[in-house]
């Protein structure tokens, strides 16, 4: 899957030094592209209903861990 904000290499919000990995994309909390699994659908509802806590890095982390254990199928 590829975020929005990315173009080839580059993060256009120069997150992660401005070139980040596949790893670090994972867990961005900034992700906005095709829903990759049931971590961005339940962030995507979260979103929209205006819950939001500090930013710790757990919900990115478990954000890409529910992608990877239920994805939606998109490639």
């Amino acid at each position: 899957m590829t975020c929005d904000h990315k173009q080839g290499d580059i993060c256009l919000l120069e997150l992660f030094g401005g070139k980040p990995k596949q790893s670090e994309c994972d867990i961005c909390p900034a992700y906005s592209g095709r829903l990759r699994g049931m971590g961005d659908v339940i962030a995507r509802a979260v979103s929209r209903i205006g819950l939001t806590g500090k930013k710790c890095g757990r919900c990115g982390e478990r954000r890409a861990r529910l992608n990877k254990i239920l994805p939606t199928g998109n490639k």
